[in-house]
């Protein structure tokens, strides 16, 4: 199955998780559906396919432009296409929270690995810090940094 295809699905109305969830290789995508709704062809997929793409990318520019709104200049001082900067920076920002929860689940299995016994393991995981709660003004801060960091 093509690799956008959760993308649109979701474009269609479809909830990851919920609905279905996928799975891939990184050449093909793998559907296991979750609930009784109705599943699209491929021929439907295909359909859907240009309409999805057009929402998507109609989603990050007004993402991108909701963005420049709240105070954050993609370009400040920097050549460069504005909206590519902003759409970089969050991936980035995204990618560091991915990375921040794999710490956590690499230290969660460090710790089962680790423990001899019940009593040891809660011991263990006690020690393992919680994740903060990440707040707009973080994000802004984060998204600003990550500019700021690009235009170097």
């Amino acid at each position: 199955m093509r690799l956008d295809a959760p993308l649109i699905l979701m474009s269609l109305g479809f909830v990851p998780e919920i609905d279905f969830h996928a799975s891939s290789d990184g050449v093909s995508v793998t559907l296991q559906w979750l609930s009784g709704a109705a599943q699209p062809s491929d021929a439907d997929l295909d359909a859907a396919a240009p309409t999805a793409a057009a929402n998507i990318a109609k989603r990050i520019a007004q993402a991108a432009k909701t963005a420049a709104t709240t105070g954050i200049d993609a370009g400040a001082a920097v050549v460069g296409d504005k909206t590519e900067r902003l759409v970089r920076a969050l991936m980035e920002i995204i990618l560091d929270e991915f990375n921040l929860h794999a710490l956590k689940h690499n230290a969660l299995l460090d710790a089962i690995d680790a423990a001899a016994s019940l009593a040891d393991f809660k011991a263990r995981v006690a020690l393992i810090p919680d994740y903060p709660p990440r707040t707009a003004a973080q994000l802004v801060t984060a998204i600003k940094a990550k500019l700021a960091a690009s235009a170097e």
